[in-house]
């Protein structure tokens, strides 16, 4: 029998061995084929973490499974590794120590994790492997600031922190961490990274030339792209933002562009997308340059891609197969390969049923990821206000004082389980930034129901 090895952290070992011990015993008693042992010196050697959080720690055990244990909270600079580390639970010191609750969900996530560990990968009769993917147990953790400007800060750039601590979320966040993981990985592999300091936008002739030294040993096959769907206020634009920034870290401002497709001409999509020739047609004063061709070798993000006309989809379908293309008036094609990225509120199906979007191009994208609805993850709704009111711009914080409101009625809670919020997480957010506004203006540190306006 195979064994599972468990790193267990010598500050830890009293508090944590006896919850071991007890899972070993009932693992006996019901017959179950999973033992374990611990490992108390190299925590690389371990398949299971238990122990405190640090830079090191989150840095080198990237697969492992990660039982975080803090003493009073959990420092908010370490959320950036839930892009790349599967942190399990966070439990802290002193509630394992009082709380028999809290002990049997360390117990409970332990438990789940030993079996996925054991019994991973099932053979069904047809050939094919069953992943099990048991529930993820995310539990009192308490986000740790030095100050209030911090606390912004953290909020206006690790939003996306709310998908990996999600219990319901857990399937999606690590297909979304494996993507990322696989963008970067051929970002970096494939010179990508340093080709795109090299190039530059001038004339077409220039920029053939300059990319076609650039691309010669290039497999247009291999490049990475996404197709995002998920209905208006599921965060598709977060989960577009944490891909770049996982690929292309400090190279994110240069290298990453966002276009919405909703509010622009039908019939300038193509000369947005594709650039032209100065002359081409009446009016084009100036050569211009597209924004496929302006940012080759860095991230291109269309927003709302249902929204581009059928002869502009017939002309990216083409671009994806080579990832070359032809500016208006201009005669020769030019490569210009990016990661392509592209989001949808529409349910494609029912468009390539009518025929007003195209299924070779649905299909050309390598990736595809559905963000599911709120009214999907409402059994998580709890964690999910209890998210929103930590954000500062929406709960107001002040330093000395904490934040204005510190609690929510349980009749409250109950009415935000009960709806179906059409607007997802983003009608969530405005639901509780009113209610935060109304409390206030009455006075109350708490929200109760009558301060919910939902319609």
């Amino acid at each position: 029998m195979n064994l599972i090895y468990i790193y267990v952290s010598e500050n830890y070992c009293n508090l944590v061995k006896p919850i071991l011990d007890a899972l070993k015993l009932q693992f006996r008693k019901k017959g179950e084929n999973i033992d374990f042992e611990y490992q108390y010196e190299d925590p690389k050697s371990a398949s299971i973490y238990l122990g405190p959080p640090n830079k090191e720690v989150l840095e080198n055990l990237r697969e492992k499974k990660l039982f975080i244990i803090v003493e009073e909270s959990l420092p908010y600079d370490l959320f950036e590794y839930y892009l790349t580390n599967e942190i399990v639970g966070v439990f802290r010191r002193e509630r394992l120590e009082i709380e028999y609750e809290e002990k049997g969900k360390l117990e409970s996530a332990l438990k789940e994790t030993l079996r996925e560990l054991m019994i991973s990968q099932v053979q069904d009769l047809n050939g094919s492997l069953a992943i099990s993917f048991p529930y993820k147990r995310i539990t009192n953790w308490k986000l740790s600031v030095p100050d209030p400007e911090k606390l912004h800060d953290f909020y206006k750039d690790r939003k996306y922190v709310s998908i990996f601590l999600d219990p319901s979320m857990r399937s999606f966040a690590r297909d979304l961490r494996k993507i990322v993981s696989e963008f970067k990985d051929f970002y970096e592999k494939s010179g990508f990274k340093d080709k795109r300091k090299r190039v530059s936008t001038k004339k077409f002739d220039e920029m053939n030339r300059n990319l076609r030294s650039l691309t010669a040993d290039l497999n247009p096959r291999k490049i990475p792209s996404l197709l995002i769907e998920g209905e208006t206020g599921t965060g598709k634009s977060m989960i577009v933002e944490i891909l770049a920034r996982g690929i292309l870290e400090e190279d994110m401002k240069d290298s990453y562009f966002r276009f919405s497709l909703v509010n622009v001409e039908k019939d300038l999509v193509n000369s947005e997308l594709f650039g032209y020739e100065k002359g081409a047609y009446t009016g084009a004063e100036q050569t211009k340059v597209g924004i496929l061709l302006e940012y080759a070798f860095g991230v291109v993000f269309l927003d709302e891609i249902a929204e581009i006309p059928p002869e502009v989809q017939a002309k990216l379908l083409i671009y994806l197969d080579d990832y070359q293309l032809k500016p208006l008036g201009y005669s020769h094609s030019i490569p210009a390969p990016v990661i392509l990225v592209a989001a949808t509120n529409k349910d494609l199906r029912k468009a390539m049923k009518e025929e007003s979007f195209r299924k070779d191009l649905y299909y050309r994208f390598k990736y595809k990821l559905r963000v599911p609805s709120l009214r999907e993850r409402k059994q998580d709704i709890n964690f999910l206000v209890n998210f929103v009111l930590l954000n500062p711009e929406v709960n107001p914080y002040e330093e000395g004082k904490g934040y204005a409101i510190k609690k929510i009625s349980l009749d409250a809670l109950q009415k935000l389980a009960s709806y179906d919020y059409p607007g997802n997480f983003r009608e969530l957010e405005d639901i509780l930034r009113q209610a935060v506004n109304l409390a206030m203006l009455e006075g109350f540190d708490t929200i109760l129901e009558k301060h919910l306006k939902i319609v």
